[in-house]
């Protein structure tokens, strides 16, 4: 039998249908919250985060935290998506760009949040430090944000206060990871 009379006699996949009793599940990010142009009140589940250099200063960390709302909420499209507000719904994900005032959430993964933008703090820099107000579910017992993905290259040994830690310089691996061998 040739290669190609194999290929040909092959079945083809039927698309999978969600069962009944289950609902699908996607990480797809709807939009971003933005407390200027959308909604400044948000309800939400913090999941994970992702790492990676920021866009405009590639040696800078910049974080980006996965959430899902417990409340519609306004948020705001990807600019490539054209940046638009749109209205996300309970249970849709959407990203959440982690800055300094949002430290509490560093402890608060699985746990329903409520967050807002109240003012500033004057920290002698040029801009700034934007105040967040985070509150929990009553008795409810965060974890620690589980980092999804780290994708810092040039930022990879600034840490990211509650998120990350800096590598240890001073350990070096005992064996190169080239001469692992690969268990599968």
């Amino acid at each position: 039998m040739s290669k190609s009379e194999n290929t040909t006699s092959k079945k083809s996949v039927t698309a999978m249908k969600t069962a009944e009793g289950f609902d699908e599940i996607s990480l797809d990010l709807v939009g971003f919250y933005d407390f200027k142009e959308g909604d400044n009140i948000i309800f939400f589940a913090p999941l994970d985060v992702l790492l990676m250099d920021s866009n405009i200063k590639k040696d800078n960390p910049a974080a980006l935290i996965r959430a899902r709302l417990m409340k519609p909420c306004k948020v705001k499209t990807a600019a490539k998506a054209g940046g638009e507000i749109i209205q996300a719904n309970k249970g849709d994900m959407v990203g959440i760009w982690y800055k300094p005032g949002m430290r509490a959430l560093a402890t608060c993964a699985g746990v329903e949040c409520q967050m807002y933008q109240e003012g500033s703090t004057d920290t002698g820099m040029p801009t700034e430090m934007l105040n967040f107000r985070i509150a929990k579910k009553h008795g409810a017992e965060g974890r620690k944000l589980p980092i999804a993905e780290d994708r810092r290259d040039r930022s990879a040994n600034e840490t990211i206060f509650g998120l990350s830690q800096s590598p240890n310089k001073s350990v070096s691996p005992a064996t190169p990871a080239a001469e692992y061998d690969p268990i599968f």
